[in-house]
């Protein structure tokens, strides 16, 4: 204490008396208590981190706060946002919570009367919406062994920002398939499916079954293209002069449709009856090359074309 001002200096925690004497030779003297405490130690410095700088607007993300000195007799800190439009925090726990698009400073404040504060920036991107689901399909199920089938994907929801699908064949063997298109090849008889898979990293897939069935056999007999009773025949017809057909149905017990289609031209049909015989002639087929079926509506009889 000076003894001429009164100034105190307070030196250490604890209590003491401020004692005034008067100097006239009276020996009067007044005092008063002085309680020293011990001071409080103030945050200095607050640095704000987070696991990533940038989340999806539909994330949360957790921040901490770093409070030095480690000694400070309050280190609690409160937290805001500087743009609650794109992020907000919960002021006590830190948590900040995603909006919508756009960047935002992630604030944390002493709260012992120091003001100090730190920050963290913190961008908000829009989230990407993913596939859920992809449904395979195609016009047929089961294709013989020299035959194409294009497949198709309906990938859901309809808004997702990547609907892109890759194709594969479950058993190349089998078929195989234009990664891009989804166009099938069939390549031997037997079983596959065909797969449809996202792009967009979430994963999904869709499949469809596929059989690939050997193209019946068939014979020439006296300029008769005769098929073998199974559902169907194919092949390449090339003719070379304006031809007409002669199309005919053989009947064993049940009724037997024999259709010719021509691509292009056609279908022509015959019919048989229980037991019976049928035929029919179609138009004068021009010149040019054609692919051909021969179907059987039934396996019980027997069918073919005949030509000049």
């Amino acid at each position: 204490m000076n003894a001429t001002t009164g100034l105190v200096t307070a030196v250490s925690e604890g209590n003491t008396n401020i004692v005034a004497t008067a100097t006239d030779g009276s020996n009067v003297s007044g005092s008063a208590a002085l309680q020293v405490t011990a001071s409080q130690i103030l945050v200095t410095s607050i640095t704000v981190s987070s696991g990533r700088a940038s989340i999806p607007d539909d994330a949360t993300e957790q921040f901490n706060a770093n409070v030095l000195p480690g000694n400070a007799d309050n280190r609690a800190v409160t937290w805001s946002s500087s743009n609650a439009t794109v992020a907000t925090v919960n002021a006590t726990t830190g948590l900040v919570t995603a909006v919508s698009e756009g960047n935002t400073n992630i604030v944390a404040t002493a709260t012992d009367g120091s003001n100090v504060s730190g920050s963290a920036a913190l961008e908000v991107t829009i989230s990407e919406i993913l596939v859920t689901s992809i449904t395979v399909s195609s016009g047929r199920a089961s294709i013989p062994d020299d035959a194409t089938e294009q497949f198709n994907a309906n990938v859901l929801p309809a808004n997702a920002d990547n609907r892109a699908v890759t194709w594969n064949s479950s058993n190349a063997a089998v078929a195989t398939v234009n990664a891009t298109t989804g166009m099938v090849s069939a390549v031997s008889a037997g079983n596959t499916s065909i797969v449809a898979t996202a792009t967009d990293g979430s994963g999904v897939s869709g499949s469809a079954p596929l059989e690939i069935t050997a193209l019946p056999a068939y014979v020439f007999s006296n300029g008769r293209l005769v098929g073998d009773g199974t559902d169907y025949i194919t092949g390449i017809l090339t003719i070379n002069s304006p031809t007409a057909f002669e199309i005919f149905a053989m009947s064993a017990s049940q009724i037997t449709v024999v259709t010719l289609t021509l691509n292009p031209g056609g279908p022509y049909s015959a019919t048989a009856n229980h037991g019976s015989v049928d035929s029919v002639s179609t138009p004068v087929i021009p010149v040019g090359t054609y692919t051909y079926t021969i179907s059987l509506l039934t396996t019980d009889g027997k069918g073919g074309v005949e030509g000049p």
